[in-house]
């Protein structure tokens, strides 16, 4: 016990120095540390598809993505001696999981197995069949199952939500903490491309800042220049700004789009920002929609990472204000930009931009014509309205906050009207108005801070949002649409947590079939959102704003049948709206374990047998989220 209390203690101490390295000193690969053998085929050179901090649609990626040859079953193997302290078998996410506790601390996981080795897998088949459930989540003790280094615990597969035959391998603590598994020195990976630099981009901070004279996000072209890049011009700034960058590392044998390790960004020879992927919080990957431009991402689906901490940003606390990356240079001088790419192998790129200082037009020329339409849109903490032309005799927009009239000058000129910007942190309008006949009225109803609860009344519509919910402050827009759907806000904005909303029953529908269907951009983010009916208003859950309405679900599922006899059974299954809820299988009245692949709507048994006797009455009953079934009988066997 000593022993190993020793070991945990010398793994965290470690590790923290790893984590917490002085800027600009970042920690590399540089030989084996920890003990850890490759999981597939030590020793041999090794093809990487994803690795740790890669930006994912929702998450920064916090493993290795290994390549299995493009099949699967190949042979996994325990990095280090351990015990099997969980198994997780589902038919998205990771999939089929498991996760070996070694005796320093560390936690190592292998997701995406087709089949478990013995005698674990009839071990977790006999929990499956006690709680009549493919999809479990099981916890084990030391002593249970136990393996050596180098064991074969299971085969590689391409179970959940893997879009290919790999295997998925991490190193965590009993924390929760994520390592970089190419930080132990992992030799079966070596790489000695340096990281690539795709673009930048500029984007105003405060309501005073402007990037070429405009409140807007500027990208920025780079080209290639030796082993640097360089910025293809220099852009005029005033007020504070962020830098985003478009970057990847590149693999040999293996990835050209992996996530970068560790950025350090220089203004003028000093260090006023730093990032390093040796390790973070599994509960925090999410937060990689706060540290990219996550509307752009949502708009066009390139990943371009901040390069500075946004408000709320779970780093801020522990990093100096001055290295929080955000950028000012004051009218007439100029700044000169060094970002520094590193991957973990030590390979360095070097990106540089000009900047230049100058001041802000904060009275433009008139426009030549009366405004006749007003538009608005919401960046970060700052509306933006536009006009098609001047607007009061004044030049001033009107902006109503609680009654109360606000004049805003317009902060610049532009090829179609007039932009005008207030900062929402000081007061939500009610409406605003460039002329008598150009008015427009808002849909602000809250500000809601991150970190706190709240708990929204309004005409129908009931909002709770917990204290994990949001990354940042939220401006609360809500209204109906042509449509009739309810509006919150937009779906560019992300969220870190789940929110609850209710919405009132309509005329007609029945109660305990309304589906609540979340849109966005291009279609459905979740066609089906669990639901409940109390009191004439139905409640879901909702990981995205954006439009909301209520749909009606009296369609059971489908299932086509591929295969169903005493050796094999297959079925595609899939549902309209709502979603496949429920899988029941049995032969004669006795539960059958079926394997529902839910990314390929795909429903198969293991090999019959090792299961029941195959003979008999096989009934499939398949019922979806609104509590619609479809059933399928057959005589096998008989």
């Amino acid at each position: 016990m000593k022993l190993k209390t020793c070991l945990l203690f010398f793994a965290l101490v470690f590790w923290s120095g790893i984590a917490n390295c002085r800027p600009g000193n970042p920690v590399f690969k540089t030989s084996k540390k920890g003990g850890f053998l490759f999981p597939i085929k030590p020793g041999q050179p090794a093809s990487i598809t994803g690795n740790m901090g890669e930006i994912r649609s929702n998450h920064f990626h916090g493993g290795l993505d290994i390549r299995t040859g493009w099949a699967s079953g190949v042979a996994v193997l325990a990095a280090k001696d351990a015990y099997v302290s969980r198994v997780i078998m589902a038919g998205e996410g990771y999939g089929n999981t498991i996760f070996l506790t070694h005796p320093d601390g560390f936690v190592t996981l292998y997701a995406h197995l087709e089949r478990l080795s013995e005698p674990l897998h009839s071990a977790v088949k006999k929990q499956q069949y006690g709680q009549k459930s493919f999809e479990v989540d099981l916890r084990f003790l030391p002593g249970q199952f136990d393996f050596k280094q180098g064991d074969v615990i299971a085969i590689s597969g391409n179970t959940g939500s893997s879009r290919g035959p790999h295997l998925h391998f991490e190193i965590r603590d009993t924390s929760g903490i994520v390592y970089n598994p190419l930080s132990f020195g992992f030799l079966e990976v070596p790489d000695k491309l340096p990281p690539v630099v795709d673009r930048l981009a500029i984007v105003p901070l405060e309501t005073q800042a402007r990037v070429d004279g405009k409140f807007e996000r500027i990208e920025i072209p780079v080209r290639e220049a030796g082993k640097e890049f360089l910025a293809t011009r220099r852009p005029e700034i005033s007020g504070t700004i962020g830098l985003e960058i478009k970057a990847r590392d590149r693999i040999n044998n293996g990835t050209s789009n992996g996530g970068i390790f560790c950025i350090e960004m220089f203004l003028d020879g000093k260090l006023i920002y730093y990032h390093n992927l040796s390790q973070f919080p599994f509960v925090k990957s999410n937060h990689v929609n706060q540290l990219i431009n996550y509307r752009n991402f949502r708009l066009t689906s390139e990943k371009f990472q901040k390069i500075y901490y946004p408000d709320g940003y779970y780093q801020t606390r522990n990093t100096p204000q001055a290295q929080h990356g955000k950028i000012r240079i004051p009218a007439g001088l100029n700044g000169e930009l060094e970002i520094v790419l590193w991957d973990v192998d030590g390979n360095k790129r070097i990106c540089r931009m000009g900047l230049k200082g100058v001041e802000n037009d904060l009275k433009p020329q008139a426009f030549g014509m009366a405004a006749t339409r007003l538009s608005h849109d919401v960046m970060d903490n700052t509306l933006q309205i536009r006009t098609n032309g001047d607007a009061n005799p004044s030049g001033n927009l009107d902006l109503f906050i609680r009654g109360k009239k606000l004049e805003l000058q317009p902060a610049y000129k532009e090829a179609a009207g007039l932009v005008f910007l207030h900062d929402l942190r000081t007061g939500l309008p009610d409406s605003a108005r460039a002329g008598e006949k150009c008015k427009k009225k808002f849909s602000f109803c809250g500000l809601l801070p991150s970190g706190e609860n709240h708990n929204i009344s309004l005409p129908g519509l009931g909002l709770t949002i917990k204290e994990t919910c949001l990354f940042d402050t939220l401006f609360l827009e809500a209204d109906k649409d042509e449509t009739g759907a309810c509006r919150l806000n937009t779906s560019l904005i992300p969220m870190a947590d789940f929110m609850t909303v209710s919405l009132p029953c309509q005329a007609g529908f029945v109660t305990d079939k309304q589906v609540a269907c979340a849109e966005a951009l291009s279609g459905v983010f979740s066609k089906a959102l669990p639901s409940e009916d109390r009191a004439g208003n139905v409640f879901f859950t909702s990981k995205y704003l954006g439009r909301f309405r209520l749909q009606q679900d009296s369609t059971p599922p489908v299932i086509k049948t591929g295969i169903c006899s005493s050796m094999q059974a297959r079925f595609d299954i899939f549902d309209n709206l709502s979603g496949i809820a429920k899988v029941e299988a049995s032969i004669d009245g006795d539960w059958v374990l079926m394997v529902f692949d839910k990314k390929r709507n795909l429903l198969y048994s293991e090999p019959w047998p090792s299961q029941l006797p195959m003979r008999g009455e096989f009934v499939l009953k398949v019922t979806d989220k609104a509590g619609n079934q479809r059933v399928f009988s057959k005589k096998i066997g008989v």
